[in-house]
């Protein structure tokens, strides 16, 4: 390997990296953002947890049959969880990214 496909390897493996980072970023602004809403909608009581459970089991069960490899599917659980465990904090996600997200 020539010293400028070494170069070419190295700076095409920090731009994955980046965007690796970029979108475990994203995955943990939308989570903390579903978590707040979720919040807000059971304290004003216009929605509950064990319908809003149900709607996203059902979407969890529709993203493995009808995605490959389940993509989206380890996002979609840990707002799952989340909600079943009354974690509603968003701001731990910026402490402990959810699961599926690296």
């Amino acid at each position: 390997m020539t010293n400028e496909e070494r170069q070419l390897l190295l700076g095409l493996t920090q731009e994955i990296q980046r965007l690796f980072r970029e979108r475990d970023d994203m995955i943990v602004g939308i989570t903390a953002t579903l978590l707040d809403l979720y919040r807000m909608l059971f304290a004003t009581g216009a929605d509950t947890k064990e319908v809003a459970l149900g709607r996203l089991r059902a979407q969890h069960d529709q993203i493995l049959q009808l995605v490959p490899g389940g993509q989206f599917g380890a996002m979609l659980q840990a707002v799952i969880s989340s909600l079943e465990e009354d974690r509603l904090d968003a701001a731990r996600l910026f402490r402990t990214p959810p699961a599926g997200s690296a």
